[in-house]
C-alpha cells in the first residue's frame, strides 16, 4: 500500500512539473489533493537542473524523491524507515508532455493550460493558471499558482 501511494505521488509530480523539464530551476510546492479519498496534503522543496530532478517532502512525511529523466530512474527515500526504493519511470512519458524550454508560460500554453489571474502567496505575486485533461478516460484538473 505504500509502496503504491509513494509511486503515485512520484507520477503526479512528474506529471505536474514536468512542464518545465531541462530548466534549471527550484521552488517550494503544496499539493492538495480534492476527491473521494482523503488524502493529506503535501508540503515540500523541488529543484530541476537539466535531467535531474529532486523532491524533498516534509508533511505528510520526509521523502526524498530523486529522478534522473535520462535514465528513466527514480529513487524514493523514506527517512524514517531508512528505507530506499528504485522505480522505473519510462512509461511517465505516456502521461506527461516535457517541454524543452525554460520559457514556463509558453509550455503551460502548449499544455492547454489558461492563464486566469494572479494572487499573492507569502508576499509573492503568483499567477493562476488551469487546466483539464483526460487520461485513460478520466478528467484530471490542474490548477498551478
Amino acid at each position: 500500500m505504500c509502496k503504491n501511494i509513494i509511486l503515485g505521488f512520484e507520477i503526479v509530480f512528474l506529471s505536474v512539473f514536468s512542464y518545465i523539464a531541462f530548466a534549471d530551476w527550484d521552488g517550494s510546492f503544496e499539493v492538495i489533493y480534492t476527491g473521494k479519498q482523503s488524502i493529506p496534503k503535501v508540503v515540500g522543496q523541488m529543484r530541476m537542473k537539466k535531467n535531474q530532478i529532486r523532491i524533498d517532502s516534509t508533511a505528510p512525511a520526509q521523502v526524498s524523491t530523486l529522478v534522473n529523466l535520462k535514465l528513466k530512474k527514480a529513487w524514493t527515500l523514506l527517512h524514517a524507515q531508512k528505507m530506499l526504493m528504485e522505480t522505473n519511470v519510462s512509461n511517465v512519458e505516456a502521461y506527461t508532455q516535457f517541454c524543452e524550454t525554460s520559457e514556463i508560460e509558453a509550455c503551460l500554453k502548449k499544455r492547454g493550460f489558461k492563464k486566469l489571474g494572479s494572487e499573492s502567496i507569502q508576499g509573492h505575486k503568483c499567477d493562476i493558471y488551469e487546466s483539464e485533461t483526460k487520461t485513460d478516460g478520466k478528467t484530471r484538473h490542474e490548477r498551478f499558482l
